[in-house]
């Protein structure tokens, strides 16, 4: 009984552990991801542009300095392991 009461306890701990206390070190490594990938990009201005993921939802926003740079940056997040369907909140300098 008593052995069946500590795996009972391991597998709930481990299976609250998967569902809550994984997710933002998920997260945190999928952003880091994203980040590493547009900074590879020469010549895409990052300073007005935020990257935010929660629970595997990604978010792009800011301002880019054109058409083309959103169009590289768009295309490179869709491209990183891990990224299901990002939302893009983008404006272009004028």
């Amino acid at each position: 009984m008593k052995r069946g009461l500590a795996l009972l306890l391991i597998l709930g701990f481990f299976g609250c552990a998967e569902l809550g206390f994984k997710a933002p070190l998920q997260d945190s490594a999928l952003r880091g991801s994203i980040m590493s990938a547009l900074r590879r990009q020469k010549g895409l201005d990052l300073s007005h542009v935020d990257v935010d993921v929660d629970a595997g939802s990604v978010v792009i926003s800011g301002m880019v300095d054109s058409v083309q740079q959103e169009k590289l940056l768009e295309d490179v997040v869709y491209h990183v392991r891990g990224v299901k369907e990002p939302a893009f909140n983008l404006a272009v300098k004028e």
